[in-house]
């Protein structure tokens, strides 16, 4: 068997397309509580058997998907503590022009 089919389709060839597809949908797949692909009813591209084809999607998952999750929530959580300084800011500031 191929490393890499479509499902139900055991002989045609796959390109770098169908390859950059399968790649996609790991990606949007893999963003926690969103259910991407479930809410657009797309199933996985390709089929894969091979562990050296499971491994190089673990590897992209490791090597780009975690990092962008980690950036993502660090600059969610950097935004978060930003308002919370703007808000503390501006109520000190409220309470002094109350009190002065």
């Amino acid at each position: 068997m191929a490393p890499l089919t479509r499902p139900g389709q055991r002989a045609e060839p796959v390109g770098p397309a169908d390859i950059a597809l399968l790649y996609l949908w790991e990606f949007l797949d893999a963003i926690p509580l969103a259910e991407v692909t479930d809410t657009l009813n797309w199933s996985q591209p390709l089929e894969y058997e091979s562990p050296a084809v499971g491994a190089q999607i673990l590897a992209f998952q490791i090597a780009i998907i975690a990092p962008i999750v980690v950036a993502v929530t660090e600059a969610w959580k950097s935004r978060t503590k930003r308002g919370e300084r703007y808000r503390r800011r501006r109520t000190q500031e409220a309470y002094r022009r109350l009190f002065e």
